[in-house]
């Protein structure tokens, strides 16, 4: 009779599988270096997995779902914002998750740059599946007056995209931890004062960091006028003083 797998390490040996792909790769990685940092023998790792290759697979489907859920479809059972600073919230929060969970899990991120041939399909579907969730969220938006009615959505989503794999790239170069919360609040105020609605950019504008920013400007500047016009009302002119 087959000895039963135990399920605490399949757990066990697909974290150290995630370890010993991030720093070798799926070709260079072996079998016998995932176990022995775990202590268990071949023997209980091929009880759970055929070949490294299909331990490959788990740990990327395992990510991808994960990282698929923080971002629900509006048509899931979650609490739709109805008012533009609830969303730009919404969105900001979804953006702020995604992000921490690829800081935390970096190391799985280098193992999906080594996602090719066979494997090109788990990131593919990925982000099909992630790109019709936003084409989601624009056309729910545009139909709420949020977003502007007359853009095409499918430029937008391309454009989206784009700007948020270059700054997951920019954010996976880091050695430290970078201020993400500063960063996408700063994207969202580049991207959503361009594709938002009069209504929207009035709503960024009340918690943009451009605008906080040129507005303690302004009130340096005004303090510094106002301080020097006081400096000039308070002392008297050359002309109106008196000689003694």
């Amino acid at each position: 009779m087959s000895r039963p797998a135990d399920p605490t390490a399949r757990i066990s040996l697909l974290r150290a599988s995630e370890s010993v792909f991030a720093e070798h790769g799926l070709g260079a990685a072996k079998v016998e270096e995932i176990t022995r940092r775990e202590g268990l023998s071949k023997g209980a790792f091929y009880l759970h997995f055929e070949s490294k290759e299909e331990a490959f697979t788990n740990v990327v489907e395992s990510f991808l779902a994960r990282m698929s859920a923080l971002l629900p479809s509006p048509n899931e059972s979650v609490e739709i914002p109805t008012s533009p600073e609830a969303m730009l919230a919404f969105w900001l929060a979804r953006d702020e998750e995604m992000f921490e969970f690829l800081w935390q899990n970096r190391q799985i991120v280098v193992i999906l740059d080594t996602c090719q041939g066979p494997y090109t399909y788990l990131v593919d579907a990925f982000r099909e599946n992630m790109q019709g969730v936003s084409r989601g969220w624009i056309e729910h938006c545009k139909s709420r007056g949020f977003m502007r009615a007359e853009l095409d959505t499918d430029l937008v989503v391309d454009m989206l995209w784009g700007a948020y794999h270059e700054l997951s790239h920019r954010l996976l170069r880091q050695e430290k931890k970078p201020a993400i919360s500063a960063w996408l609040r700063h994207a969202q105020s580049i991207l959503m004062g361009g594709l938002g609605t009069p209504v929207l950019r009035a709503a960024l504008r009340q918690t943009s960091p451009m605008e906080e920013a040129r507005g303690d400007g302004r009130r340096v500047a005004e303090r510094s006028a106002g301080g020097g016009h006081r400096a000039r009302m308070g002392r008297p002119s050359g002309r109106s003083r008196k000689r003694s």
